[in-house]
């Protein structure tokens, strides 16, 4: 199943599909989360397109749902511990820092300067505020801690990075690399919250219709899937300041909501936290 129309503002297709599912939240009877501002970056026909891929392959949407729930509960958790700065790396349509908006804390978001300028042209053109200090770059490829603290980011305060949806899709190289980064440039506590999927799922080995099918969507799409691991300890291994707090499949979230073949998708998907105090 692949979305025919054109990207809009330049912006890739995926974005637009998991920003619809957090949209399609609202019509649940008991909503696992709210982002009411996922509305401003849609058309009728990502909404569409959206459904279908919801229909067809409903983990797909799960997936979504649930880091969403896990991200926002752990973010939520770390500003009421008292967490000063939230980086947000490859943001897309991310909402947080006008979901989240408090006073003493400021949110830093890192993607393409298409991304960045979309997001606040749409956002403008809704009336609403958003205050984010903004990076347009690729953080795989500029130095986005240099031009972060040219921006008032702040390396020695406490610091809770979001890093949502990006590990499957980039190599094992390059997640290495990012965390790295991380621990040299910020020296104050901070937490890395992600996602990841288990190697079995890049392989398409997994004997789960819906995972190989969502595979297969996403690929269409121009989003495949290249990295896998098998806990949250792998993707840490190289840095031995770093400590695991969190790692749990999607799944244990709350499994009575889920379907047999949904849960049994959302078993190989999961959420962490990974982090260290200050040096």
């Amino acid at each position: 199943m692949t979305i025919h129309n054109e990207p809009i503002g330049g912006l890739g297709r995926t974005g637009f599909i998991i920003a619809a599912f957090r949209e399609m939240e609202a019509l649940r009877e008991e909503p696992l989360f709210s982002d009411p501002y996922a509305q401003y970056f849609l058309n009728d026909d990502m909404r569409a397109a959206a459904l279908k891929i919801a229909e067809e392959v409903p983990a797909s949407q799960g997936m979504v749902r649930f880091r969403t729930l896990y991200i926002d509960r752990m973010l939520q958790e770390h500003l009421e511990r008292g967490f000063q700065q939230v980086l947000i790396l490859g943001s897309g349509l991310d909402s947080r820092s006008i979901r989240f908006k408090q006073d003493g804390v400021k949110f830093y978001e890192v993607d393409q300067k298409t991304v960045i300028k979309f997001k606040k042209e749409r956002l403008a053109q809704a009336g609403i505020p958003f205050d984010s200090i903004c990076a347009g770059m690729n953080y795989f490829e500029g130095n986005a801690a240099e031009a972060l603290i040219k921006m008032g980011f702040n390396p020695t305060l406490k610091t809770f990075v979001i890093w949502e949806g990006n590990t499957p899709y980039s190599t094992a190289e390059q997640n290495k690399s990012v965390l790295a980064h991380l621990n040299k440039t910020i020296t104050g506590e901070v937490k890395v919250t992600f996602d990841y999927i288990t190697p079995a799922v890049v392989t398409r080995t997994t004997g789960v219709h819906q995972l190989t099918r969502a595979a297969e969507i996403f690929e269409q799409n121009g989003s495949k899937w290249i990295t896998g691991y098998h806990n949250a300890h792998e993707l840490i291994a190289e840095l031995p300041r770093y400590k695991v707090f969190g790692d749990q499949a999607t799944s244990r979230l709350d499994p009575a909501s889920l379907a047999p073949e949904e849960k049994e998708a959302m078993d190989h998907y999961y959420v962490g936290t990974a982090g260290c105090l200050s040096q």
